[in-house]
């Protein structure tokens, strides 16, 4: 995921969470307006801490099916192809 893609992720979960709430501040975080406040930086640093985390699980996975290159890989992020 590009930081870009990470962006537009988290201002969808903030505005999505505005909606429950019954709050009309969704199409603020949706138009980018509040990407400078607290809750869009946690939001973004829980989505790349969960990328993290599942890039550490596939490679335990490969490594305990003895495949170290392939683990080796993972944890450098060498599978992902970033887009533009």
């Amino acid at each position: 995921m590009t930081d870009e893609q990470i962006t537009h992720a988290a201002r969808q979960i903030c505005a999505d969470q505005c909606e429950k709430q019954d709050n009309s501040d969704g199409q603020l975080y949706l138009s980018g307006g509040w990407d400078h406040t607290i809750w869009m930086r946690l939001v973004e640093q829980g989505i790349r801490r969960g990328m993290v985390i599942e890039r550490a699980a596939l490679a335990d996975w490969y490594l305990k099916h003895n495949q170290r290159q392939l683990a080796d890989n993972v944890l450098r992020g060498d599978h992902i192809k970033e887009t533009t």
